[in-house]
């Protein structure tokens, strides 16, 4: 007999009292982004990057955990490793889909030399994920 409902004290009393922990665990995933591998470029520079973010659709809009309203998928664009200041534009970038899909910013760096950027997707339910892209900025 399988929990469907109610509490473990409810299955006990019926004489399950061996639920296993699936009964238990959160559905929702954390999501998932991939980049492209990102071009060279040479300042006075931007670059465009683009993102693909996927999800299991989870939490659903205004549901999530502790009785929050959930604001739904987003990515949280940063830089995790490089000589100077990278500026993101939009710095923030929320999607349509709670499923996923392809998100854009645009990077303006301040220096030569070797960037790791970040793009952290977030499910508004407590899950993240993040991919890394290196990019490779030259003088002029």
């Amino acid at each position: 007999m399988a929990l469907t409902g109610g509490s473990l004290d409810d299955a006990a009393a019926a004489g399950n009292d061996d639920v296993g922990e699936d009964a238990f665990k959160d559905p929702n995933k954390p999501p998932t982004v991939t980049f492209d591998q990102a071009q060279p470029v040479r300042l006075p520079a931007t670059l465009t990057l683009s993102a693909n973010v996927a999800d299991d659709g989870l939490p659903l809009p205004g549901r999530a955990r502790g009785g929050r309203g959930s604001r739904g998928l987003r990515v949280v664009w940063s830089e995790y490793r490089g000589p100077a200041k990278v500026t993101f534009s939009p710095a923030n970038s929320p999607l349509e889909s709670t499923k996923g899909g392809k998100v854009t910013t645009t990077a303006t760096f301040a220096a030569p030399g070797t960037y790791m950027l970040r793009a952290l997707a977030t499910d508004g339910g407590g899950m993240e994920g993040y991919g890394n892209v290196t990019v490779t900025v030259t003088g002029q």
